[in-house]
């Protein structure tokens, strides 16, 4: 009856409670009150305004929304996937990062956190979209020796027959913008004009510039979206949350990054 639902509420309430207190971060946070008040009751304000400073920051950043509200600014144009339905190119190019090893995966694959990247492109070559499929990534050790991403992934893919088009690979690229030039040098040779772009949503803006900058016409397909929904207030901080804000501070990092290099160049992305 309803007092029935009432006490499985309350239990599931209290189950969730728990599982946010047994996080190391919110551990830690819940000592770092007791050094505060601790200081505070030996009257050492120096180290209780630092240990309160962190207390308050972990509680912003890893209890609250406003971690995933960054993140969700770099996120916002993507949601929703292409604008244009209708459009196709002449590839579809899948930069790295979903996969790593797998030798101890029945499935022969440690996806990440990012495997929607790889999904989505394969779903945009069932639709029709483009007629070839090209993924970048670099190389990581195995207990066989080193191991391209495409090495890992495209034994899964033909195995559950996801498509039948060859699938080329950017090399060991080593990063987004040398994906850029790998997909460039392709374009030159082939005689591409413009290509499907997919990766996660929040690193997009970086990717679509750098690729763009290099003279790439792309179509973004933001996927591996992390700042929806962006839930409720928590008790205790989650390192979750502390993650979207450590992207977020890397995507924004990375930026000026490769703008001092000269891989991203406004001139060119407000020339459009």
């Amino acid at each position: 009856g309803v007092s029935q639902r009432i006490i499985n509420g309350r239990q599931t309430k209290m189950a969730d409670l728990v599982k946010q207190l047994l996080h190391p971060v919110a551990i830690i946070w819940l000592i770092l009150i007791a050094m505060c008040g601790w200081q505070i009751y030996k009257r050492q304000h120096r180290w209780a305004a630092i240990n309160g400073g962190m207390v308050l920051f972990l509680f912003q950043f890893g209890s609250t929304t406003l971690s995933s509200s960054l993140i969700g600014t770099l996120e916002k144009p993507y949601i929703g996937g292409i604008i244009d339905r209708n459009a196709t190119a002449d590839a579809v190019v899948v930069l790295g990062g979903y996969v790593s090893g797998g030798d101890e995966e029945l499935t022969g694959i440690d996806a990440s956190g990012a495997f929607d990247r790889i999904l989505t492109g394969i779903e945009l070559i069932k639709e029709g979209k483009a007629d070839r499929l090209y993924v970048g990534g670099g190389w990581f050790k195995t207990n066989d020796g080193k191991k391209s991403e495409l090495s890992v992934i495209e034994p899964w893919i033909k195995r559950w027959s996801l498509t039948d088009i060859p699938i080329g690979t950017l090399g060991d690229s080593g990063n987004t913008y040398g994906e850029s030039q790998a997909v460039k040098k392709l374009m030159n040779e082939n005689g591409w004009s413009k290509i499907f772009l997919v990766t996660s949503a929040c690193h997009m803006p970086r990717a679509r510039a750098v690729f763009e900058s290099s003279g790439v016409e792309v179509i973004p397909v933001g996927c591996d979206f992390r700042s929806t929904p962006k839930g409720k207030l928590k008790v205790f901080p989650s390192s979750g949350r502390l993650e979207s804000l450590q992207i977020f501070l890397q995507e924004k990092v990375g930026w000026m990054y490769y703008r001092s290099k000269g891989w991203i160049r406004l001139e060119v992305l407000v020339g459009e």
